[in-house]
């Protein structure tokens, strides 16, 4: 459902990153502020595209994905609701998008031109403030990602990804942490970098052991502190 336009710069100022900002900082945006809904398997934007937008996710789940000239598969990150994207180019002067930005699930997004999103945030420090410590946790779970994806152990960098998944994108209820995120055993192998075979038989082995189950391709994680531990 699409919001009338005036009820967009509400929407936004009842979102935690915008929370310092007044209703009337927030309306110098409004004339520039667009929304969009895609449906499941559609792009928000390619790799190599020029970089001319910053999207904020309102609903559903976005992945970026990085391929190299031979179409492998280079990086992936998941991007949950509630979330700004993409960081990587503001303020370099990137032209392009290092990324390619899939709807993993139906989504509903909305955006405005990098250039004015910049120059926005150049006028008030505590929304930059925001995005710099958002942007550093990015950049420090893309490092662990790292440490971790070179681990020899190819089961080891399966529960590795499982622990990622659940403390990036898993809400939390009382009894268990569901990861909402559309699970697949060929993601999660992609994620951790192994075969299908080998991450099929680690969530087996977790299934028998009760740590985890797998509805509706929804991970429900009932032992957290297992997944928690494996982190460092």
């Amino acid at each position: 459902m699409y919001i009338m336009s005036g009820e967009i710069i509400d929407l936004i100022k009842g979102k935690e990153l915008f929370s310092s900002l007044s209703k009337q900082d927030l309306s110098v945006l409004e004339p520039f502020l667009y929304e969009r809904t895609l449906k499941k398997g559609q792009y928000l934007f390619w790799q190599g595209d020029p970089r001319q937008r910053i999207y904020y996710l309102l609903d559903g789940y976005v992945t970026l994905e990085k391929s190299n000239k031979q179409g492998s598969m280079q990086y992936n990150q998941y991007i949950k609701k509630d979330t700004l994207f993409p960081y990587n180019g503001l303020f370099t002067g990137s032209k392009e998008y290092c990324h390619s930005a899939i709807a993993e699930t139906d989504i509903h997004v909305v955006y405005l031109s990098t250039d004015v999103f910049e120059s926005f945030l150049s006028k008030h420090n505590r929304l930059l403030q925001k995005v710099i410590k958002e942007y550093g946790k990015i950049l420090e779970g893309q490092e662990k990602r790292i440490q971790h994806g070179i681990i020899p152990n190819a089961q080891e960098r399966v529960l590795n990804s499982i622990s990622y998944l659940m403390m990036d994108l898993g809400v939390e209820y009382p009894d268990y942490i569901r990861i909402d995120f559309p699970f697949t055993t060929s993601k999660l192998s992609v994620l951790s970098g192994t075969s299908r075979e080998t991450a099929s038989l680690v969530i087996n082995k977790l299934k028998r052991e009760k740590k985890l189950t797998i509805k509706e391709k929804m991970i429900y994680i009932h032992e957290p502190q297992y997944f928690e531990k494996l982190v460092i």
